[in-house]
């Protein structure tokens, strides 16, 4: 009796799939997996707006619909309006902010960027999402000082240093992670701080505290280290310039 009891369970449990087939979410993130992106805007905007989807189902759908908006129709205020919504959910705040404050920054509204990267500090629920949170402010604020020195602006050396400390705390807790070694490398730059950027190029490469370069790092690294380990806020005269850029190159 309970095998026969439990044999029709299996039969209209395969009934129901092939009456009703996947989810919404898997139809949409299948769309999604085959660059559909007409078919996967339609799915995750009947999953963000229905009262019945799942909280994390509407999380990903207004997460996916804030990036269509920005990636592919580089509409900032549609971007803008999916990650506000998807705010009223209550549910991985720090995560939405840090998206929503990279596009933001691509879109070179610096300002509004940065008070979003923090507002993604603020919410980290984690250590790690801490750490997250750190890199995407950082990123945001090299992403402007490149803007402001390609424009003849005025560059908040402060801000620039708080980023370089957030960077640096990243890599310190998490080392031989390639893009947060980029940025503090970036910043080190800009600010002569000779001394971080060898130690985030090093780091880039991840060549252990305790060993030098080898193969064809070996002649890079000396040129580095013959400029960048006493450099700290001065000019650089032009064989020490041409150093640091066929190092580096």
């Amino acid at each position: 009796m309970k095998q026969s009891c439990l044999r029709l369970t299996f039969i209209f449990l395969f009934l129901i799939i092939c009456m009703y087939g996947y989810s919404q979410i898997d139809n949409a993130n299948a769309a999604f997996n085959n660059y559909d992106l007409d078919g996967a805007s339609e799915l995750y905007l009947s999953v963000f707006k229905s009262k019945d989807a799942d909280i994390e189902d509407k999380l990903l759908a207004g997460k996916r619909l804030s990036y269509f908006a920005w990636h592919f129709r580089r509409n900032i205020d549609d971007a803008r309006m999916y990650a506000n919504e998807s705010l009223k959910l209550n549910k991985d705040k720090s995560e939405i902010y840090i998206q929503l404050a990279a596009y933001e920054a691509e879109a070179e509204n610096f300002t509004k960027a940065k008070e979003i990267a923090k507002k993604a500090i603020e919410y980290a629920e984690t250590e790690n999402r801490k750490y997250r949170a750190y890199e995407n402010y950082a990123d945001i604020i090299l992403q402007e000082t490149i803007y402001q020195i390609n424009n003849n602006k005025d560059i908040n050396t402060e801000i620039v240093k708080d980023a370089l400390d957030k960077i640096k705390t990243v890599n310190q807790k998490e080392p031989g992670k390639i893009i947060s070694s980029e940025i503090q490398l970036g910043i080190s730059l800009i600010l002569k701080d000779g001394k971080n950027a060898y130690q985030s190029w090093r780091d880039y490469f991840r060549i252990p505290e305790d060993k030098d370069a080898e193969g064809i790092l070996a002649e890079a690294e000396k040129k580095l280290a013959s400029v960048l380990i006493l450099w700290q806020n001065n000019e650089l005269d032009a064989n020490q310039r041409d150093q640091l850029i066929t190092g580096l190159a």
